[in-house]
């Protein structure tokens, strides 16, 4: 007997075992392992803005109101409105999305911009005490030369300050 005719006596058997063997429908995905070139997937920029008089004595309970820029998303404080603590702190917590630098790709390298663009108004009642516009940038890079690799950095994990000083 041949290997052709044994398939054709087990015919429909043999192919219910190869497909068991090799699976049925698409193939299951891999699992993903962290990809060391990749920017960190749904970043969140967190500042704490800080509103101060000229004498550096915290303003508490002011208004703020945040409005962000394409692509800029905010997720904190809700609706883009809070209020200062008695430090005069609020925490905006940001969710930017990369812009990559294509020119560099070609090369191995990956660098993306984090960029954050927001108008910062903070107002006590009626009487508004300032109007700002918050511009932030970081940004992840590697690079594929290894005598740039010291150069490669992640986005700022942190909470950094935006200090507002009222006139």
């Amino acid at each position: 007997m041949t290997p052709l005719s044994d398939m054709r006596r087990w015919g429909g058997a043999a192919l219910l075992l190869l497909a068991l063997a090799v699976g049925t429908g698409c193939p299951a995905k891999p699992a993903r392992l962290a990809d060391p070139t990749a920017p960190p997937s749904g970043y969140q920029r967190q500042i704490m803005l800080v509103v101060e008089t000229p004498n550096f004595k915290p303003v508490a309970g002011a208004e703020v109101s945040i409005e962000t820029e394409a692509p800029t998303r905010l997720i904190s404080p809700e609706n883009g409105r809070g209020r200062t603590d008695a430090r005069g702190g609020l925490l905006m917590v940001f969710e930017p999305l990369p812009h990559y630098d294509e020119a560099v790709l070609a090369g191995g390298d990956v660098l993306a911009d984090f960029p954050i663009q927001a108008r910062v108004t903070v107002r006590r009642g009626q009487q508004m005490l300032a109007d700002r516009v918050l511009s932030d940038r970081e940004t992840f890079a590697r690079y594929a030369d290894p005598l740039y690799q010291a150069l490669n950095r992640d986005p700022e994990a942190g909470v950094s300050y935006y200090n507002i000083i009222l006139p």
